[in-house]
């Protein structure tokens, strides 16, 4: 514990044993000193943490010291990255595949277009004469009931507005 005795006009501090309990070591940084490129340490240090989830510290920092042992003297081209070599897992036991895996991809954009009709599309409704009089009646804005009277009083000039006026809907 620490204990001020302080006299007027002094401020200073003495120390009885300070018990700072188990010190916690950082486990990234112990991997930082074993890896043999150290480049772009944020993602790195985000990768190792979450291949943390997955392994303990001391299997990752054993597979570590034994890639740094394995490329010990070559360029630093040929080093890997932290960040590639962790999300590989290496440390994990059994079948591990040596190559390096793929690059990411992205994925395309559709282009805005027509789409293609489906490779085996049933086949198309022809319209009646009915449904073609109550299609072109709706996008003239009047009712079927509408139209046949007109057309039994033979008012072609009104028939010939509503042609004229176009598409209402």
């Amino acid at each position: 514990m620490a204990r001020t005795d302080q006299a007027p006009g002094e401020g200073r501090v003495t120390e009885e044993t300070l018990d700072l309990g188990p010190l916690e070591v950082d486990e990234f940084r112990q991997f930082w000193a074993v890896w043999p490129r150290r480049k772009d340490t944020a993602r790195a240090e985000a990768a190792y943490w979450r291949a943390r989830r997955v392994a303990s510290a001391e299997e990752i920092l054993a597979a570590a010291e034994a890639y740094a042992a394995e490329i010990e003297g070559k360029p630093a081209e040929q080093i890997r990255w932290a960040v590639n070599w962790l999300r590989e897992e290496p440390w994990r036991p059994g079948d591990r595949n040596l190559s390096p895996a793929p690059a990411p991809t992205r994925r395309r954009r559709r282009r805005p277009g027509p789409r293609r009709a489906p490779r085996f599309a049933a086949p198309v409704h022809e319209p009646t004469e009915e449904e073609k009089r109550a299609e072109w009646c709706r996008v003239h804005g009047i009712t079927v009931q509408e139209l046949e009277e007109r057309q039994k009083l033979g008012d072609r000039e009104w028939l010939e507005r509503i042609k004229r006026r176009g598409r209402v809907a």
